[in-house]
């Protein structure tokens, strides 16, 4: 199974680029008599959960743009390309929570607005360096988070020919 560190379980609603990359670089840190880290270990995730988002920001009161671009909370995130890159960098895969809790976007029923926002916040993640994505039932939105996963896992299929930044241990078995 996974194992890592999530943003969730520390600080809720309240993360912030600087308290992730700092949660990161514990997780390499080597310590005790054996100067091992949890990487070493295996521990390799570390998550941003939920509060990433810039809740209303966008169409409807939602997260996303009109042309379906995730928007973030850019005061708390204000390079989020560098977070993963420093994650990357420490041997750590870092991840995403897509379909959150604290602005659900419960609003969209327009079947070309809902594909929209599948294929922008698929691209987004892979472009900005996640390496694994969190789906629950939190969000009020299933055919988003099915269809999010399916493209994801299309991405990631094309990224085996490509050699594109979007393999995932969890997703090189298709």
């Amino acid at each position: 199974p996974p194992a890592g560190w999530t943003a969730w379980n520390v600080y809720v609603f309240h993360p912030t680029q600087l308290l992730v990359e700092a949660s990161m670089r514990a997780l390499a840190r080597p310590r005790g008599p054996q100067n091992r880290s949890l990487v070493d270990l295996g521990y390799l995730q570390a998550n941003l959960d939920d509060a990433w988002q810039a809740c209303g920001a966008g169409v409807n009161r939602s997260f996303h743009d009109a042309a379906g671009n995730p928007l973030w909370n850019a005061r708390a995130f204000p390079n989020v390309s560098a977070m993963t890159e420093l994650g990357a960098s420490l041997g750590i895969e870092p991840g995403l929570y897509m379909n959150n809790c604290q602005c659900s976007e419960n609003m969209f029923t327009d079947p070309a607005q809902i594909a929209a926002i599948v294929r922008r916040s698929a691209a987004a993640v892979a472009r900005l360096g996640f390496l694994s994505l969190k789906l629950d039932s939190c969000g009020k939105l299933p055919r988003y988070r099915c269809h999010l996963g399916c493209i994801l896992l299309k991405m990631a299929a094309i990224s085996l020919l490509t050699g594109y930044v979007v393999e995932h241990a969890r997703l090189r078995g298709i």
